[in-house]
């Protein structure tokens, strides 16, 4: 059995729209990596600017060495969800 010119134009053009379709998933999913990234290097930022500023605004030195003894885990966790780092296991809203 002959292959035709049609046949091979056909496949190849399926091939094309296959990777097409790849490379535009790929894309889809980088641009979402990227932003995940950005906006956890943005909060990381934030806290540490509002961390700077409060050891700017300090008067004396308990002033000073307080906001570091006084924060835990929890300050962090409850946030603003602005400010809050994004939990990477969480989905992510429409």
């Amino acid at each position: 059995m002959y292959v035709t010119p049609e046949q091979i134009a056909a496949t190849n053009k399926a091939g094309v729209e296959a990777i097409l379709g790849f490379a535009n998933s790929q894309f889809a999913a980088f641009e979402r990596l990227s932003a995940l990234s950005f906006n956890a290097t943005k909060s990381a930022f934030e806290e540490s600017v509002d961390h700077a500023k409060s050891l700017l605004g300090a008067k004396d030195i308990q002033e000073f060495v307080r906001p570091s003894l006084t924060r835990t885990w929890s300050d962090y966790s409850t946030r603003s969800p602005r400010t809050r780092r994004p939990d990477p296991m969480s989905p992510s809203p429409p």
